[in-house]
């Protein structure tokens, strides 16, 4: 029997990547901040990036003045031209994650118990 050349983790990444599609971007990221670059074999065309976005307030009556009232971090990875915000594909990886454990049987269900009155 011919032994494989990939790792356990690479292994199951392929034979996983229906049930488990954000794995992939999940493992670069994670790897990228490891690194501090992203290095990444498997998608060539994957870059990661972040911006600000600024809320600004209404201009004041008088000088037209305005401030900056909220400032959202971004992070992203896009792939192909299509951006994907970080935030969202570690959501969608948690609720893949789970969806996978219930269905191998490694996690259990239970209903939240009931509140106190």
């Amino acid at each position: 029997m011919k032994k494989s050349s990939l790792t356990a983790e690479a292994s199951f990444a392929i034979n996983q990547a229906d049930r488990l599609p954000e794995l992939k971007f999940c493992r670069i990221l994670a790897n990228s901040v490891k690194h501090r670059e992203v290095r990444n074999d498997f998608l060539p065309n994957l870059w990661t990036g972040g911006t600000t976005i600024l809320r600004w307030s209404k201009p004041e009556k008088e000088t037209g003045e305005r401030s900056v009232t909220n400032i959202s971090l971004l992070t992203y990875v896009e792939v192909d031209g299509e951006r994907y915000k970080a935030i969202e594909l570690f959501e969608n990886m948690a609720d893949q994650w789970r969806t996978f454990l219930v269905e191998e049987q490694l996690l259990e269900l239970r209903p939240e118990p009931p509140e106190d009155e």
